[in-house]
């Protein structure tokens, strides 16, 4: 499985140092994980608030200095959400040592960096400053409603709480506006603390200095860190749909937007998950889909057409970009393309275009070390080294998929949810 080396230099943490001296960069990410449960608010500050300043380099423009001084190197940081888990993201990309002037360690210094951010932050008097947090909470509910204004994104958002409104699932990876408006500093730092000895932590290193050394380093930071109350992340599947449910909004909107959401038949993420993937794509994944290639080209009843496996949590969110008035129609014709895969009306190209899509798709991931970090990150709250799959493992076990299999994982799928976003008058936008 590829040069992967795994440590656990403390309890619930995972280090993956992966030693690549094929690119021009190095990635260090840190991905922390926590039930989306409580706290969901604070964490999304935390995750712009802990990037933009720490005890050593107290403010934005220090902090520019150091990444300057390392060859203009990148921060970044992030939440999203998988399954029923939030999770918090920081990384570092930097130009490897190889390649440095005078011989620097460029990526452990980068390294050190994105652990003080999050380990050594600003505080004062044990706190986070109220100014920093408001500044932060303003920059996110910005940001929160500038999803709002992406009809696409509000509507698949709005879907999934309408199909999991009584799973955690329902819950948005930035929790609530109105609740992150009354968020205190003293929030914030109690879920940082929180945050620092509860969730579960994948740490990767990849480039040519992803060295044994640096474990050393990293158990060095967590030495006064109690991590015997670790969180527990579970997520709940629900393997069919009780009753198919619709709902209509209605706002200022052009083009009405379409989402279904399906069951895909799963007990967990592991269930039948590769028929379900090849399933998924030869029904709505790309333009051969049967998706793209009738609803949307012989039947121009869509403007955009398509379906993504969501494995984490055990669904299928068909979105589509539809006249109003088209509701009806399109939404017979779609029930009618997964009923043809049901009924295994799909060819052998069907089945070898998609498979050779998704093969493309997975093995291009190891062209970057953001493409490799990306795929280890997606993995880390399973359990042990042997969890792990490359991804040369996966399209491996994808290529074995047969058209029962795909037929038969058809079978298993449900419809859920059928949400449709409509204008309220004549004229409104996109």
């Amino acid at each position: 499985m590829d040069n992967l080396k795994i440590f656990s230099p403390s309890n619930g943490v995972k280090l993956c140092l992966m030693p690549y001296d094929i690119f021009k960069t190095s990635v260090v990410s840190i991905n922390m994980a926590m039930p989306l449960e409580t706290r969901v608010e604070e964490r999304a500050v935390l995750a712009s608030l802990l990037r933009r300043c720490c005890a050593e380099y107290d403010d934005m423009t220090k902090i520019n200095r150091k990444l300057a001084e390392l060859y203009g190197a990148v921060l970044s940081s992030g939440v999203s959400k998988k399954g029923e888990a939030q999770f918090v993201t920081f990384s570092i990309t930097c130009v490897d040592d190889k390649f440095s002037l005078s011989d620097e360690k460029i990526s452990e210094e980068g390294m050190k960096l994105l652990l003080d951010l999050i380990f050594n932050p600003k505080l004062v008097n044990g706190t986070f400053t109220k100014e920093d947090v408001e500044t932060q909470k303003r920059l996110l509910v910005e940001k929160i409603d500038s999803e709002f204004s992406e009809k696409r994104i509000y509507a698949l958002g709005r879907a999934e709480e309408e199909m999991c409104k009584n799973e955690l699932y329902a819950t948005k990876r930035y929790g609530k506006r109105e609740r992150i408006l009354s968020l205190t500093a003293e929030d914030v730092t109690k879920a940082w603390k929180e945050m620092i000895e509860k969730s579960i932590i994948q740490i990767n290193v990849i480039g040519s200095n992803a060295g044994d050394n640096i474990c050393k380093e990293i158990e060095k930071r967590f030495e006064n860190i109690d991590r015997n109350n670790l969180c527990e992340i579970k997520t709940e599947f629900v393997v069919s749909a009780s009753e198919e449910n619709y709902v209509s909004q209605k706002q200022s909107v052009k083009q009405g937007k379409l989402v279904i959401g399906l069951r895909a038949g799963m007990t967990d993420k592991d269930d039948n998950n590769y028929a379900i993937h090849v399933m998924t794509d030869i029904f709505g994944g790309g333009p051969y889909s049967k998706l793209f290639m009738n609803v949307r080209e012989k039947m121009s009843l869509c403007y955009y057409c398509s379906a993504r496996f969501v494995r984490s949590k055990g669904i299928i969110m068909i979105q589509s970009g539809i006249e109003q008035e088209n509701e009806e129609k399109a939404i017979k014709a779609i029930r009618q393309q997964l009923e043809d895969m049901k009924n295994g009306n799909f060819t052998k190209d069907d089945l070898e275009n998609s498979i050779k899509s998704i093969a493309d798709s997975y093995l291009s991931l190891k062209d970057t070390p953001d493409g490799i970090d990306s795929w280890y990150s997606g993995q880390y709250c399973d359990c042990g080294d042997e969890k792990f799959v490359s991804p040369e493992e996966y399209v491996e076990n994808i290529r074995k998929v047969t058209s029962q299999q795909v037929q038969a994982a058809a079978q298993c799928v449900s419809i859920d949810t059928i949400y449709m976003l409509k204008s309220n008058s004549e004229e409104g936008e996109e």
